[in-house]
């Protein structure tokens, strides 16, 4: 059996270090890794891209704390939930066929391997979430969406921008102009202005609709919600931008197994163009 070990250092870097968020408290998960218990902990990586980069080695490292102090830890790659897609805040993500997920993770556990131990006395585990995924009937789709209202749904910030985001044409000097807001309210009061040359709501045409959000879009909260209940996780650990999902996880995991999950929020790291470093736009230092 696997030796627990509750060496404060070490304990405290997990819960500091690149660290944006801690759920419910830094102080309840400080008292759970102080217990003596092993804990099961995870993060889950989905295949948009062949290389893991080096924002992932924020995580990656939490995962080798905890490693090096006993707990169980799982390497997840979301080979499944890569076919839903995670939603975007500026347009929906293609679904990936078989063929490209099968390539892109091809060399994920090697990279993976460079920060983690995937062999020795107290070996990460490497998971695929089709594994359980593949195996829901509608029946149990149905169950689990019951879980989440559409409004709880809408009120992500990523939804939010599409649903609110139109764009405008100034009929006067033909300045392209994006607005965010209550549109509709905003041009029944006349508030719609070019930002260019003042002109009003009378010369200004609306070019651009909301951007669409896909029913997937809002399932897959709830597929990767659905890991931590499979795997029956203590801890997730993953990306800021991954805060709602991992929340998600949290309360399906009170629901359906009747346990607490904490969630710890990595600090998201910008890439050379200033967006944030990410592999479906492809701007990640490997």
């Amino acid at each position: 059996m696997t030796k627990i070990t509750t060496d404060e250092n070490l304990i405290e870097k997990f819960l500091t270090r690149g660290v944006e968020q801690i759920y419910p408290s830094v102080d309840a998960l400080r008292q759970k890794l102080m217990s003596g218990e092993r804990l099961r902990v995870y993060q889950g990586f989905d295949p948009t891209g062949p290389y893991l980069h080096v924002g992932h080695a924020i995580g990656i490292r939490a995962l080798r704390i905890l490693q090096e102090l006993g707990h169980e830890v799982i390497f997840l790659v979301g080979d499944y939930t890569a076919k839903v897609g995670d939603p975007d805040k500026d347009t929906t993500r293609a679904i990936l066929s078989d063929e490209i997920i099968k390539k892109n993770m091809a060399g994920w556990k090697k990279q993976a391997a460079q920060l983690i131990d995937f062999t020795g006395k107290n070996p990460v585990r490497f998971e695929r979430n089709y594994t359980w995924l593949s195996k829901l009937r509608l029946e149990d789709t149905i169950q689990l969406m019951s879980h989440m209202t559409v409004q709880q749904m809408i009120q992500r910030d990523i939804f939010q921008k599409r649903l609110q985001e139109r764009e405008f044409k100034c009929k006067k000097c033909g300045h392209i102009f994006i607005d965010a807001g209550d549109i509709i309210g905003i041009i029944a009061r006349g508030e719609v202005r070019c930002p260019k040359c003042e002109t009003g709501a009378d010369n200004i045409n609306q070019i651009r609709e909301t951007k669409p959000i896909y029913l997937q879009e809002f399932i897959y909260p709830l597929m990767q919600g659905y890991d931590s209940v499979a795997m029956k996780v203590d801890i997730e650990v993953g990306g800021a931008d991954q805060t709602f999902n991992m929340l998600v996880g949290r309360d399906l995991c009170k629901s359906y197994l009747g346990k607490e999950k904490f969630v710890r929020a990595n600090k998201m790291m910008d890439a050379p163009d200033g967006r944030t470093m990410s592999k479906t736009k492809g701007n990640g230092i490997n």
